[in-house]
């Protein structure tokens, strides 16, 4: 569980300073729904973090095993 420990505090707090930026901007009127390039920019960045997050866990699992 140890090498886990700075993945889970790395996308734990990362996650949650993600969403909460992410939902401030919409509310300040930075992000616009209805916009197309606004929704692929959007899911641009969701796509990467869950990527990144996961080649990341990869290789913790590959190096501890």
């Amino acid at each position: 569980m140890r090498p886990w420990l700075p993945w889970l505090y790395q996308y734990g707090v990362g996650g949650l300073l993600f969403v909460v930026s992410v939902w401030l901007a919409a509310r300040a009127g930075a992000f616009d729904r209805a916009r197309y390039s606004h929704r692929k920019t959007l899911l641009a960045l969701c796509v990467a973090l869950v990527l990144f997050m996961t080649i990341h866990a990869a290789w913790i699992a590959w190096v501890t095993s």
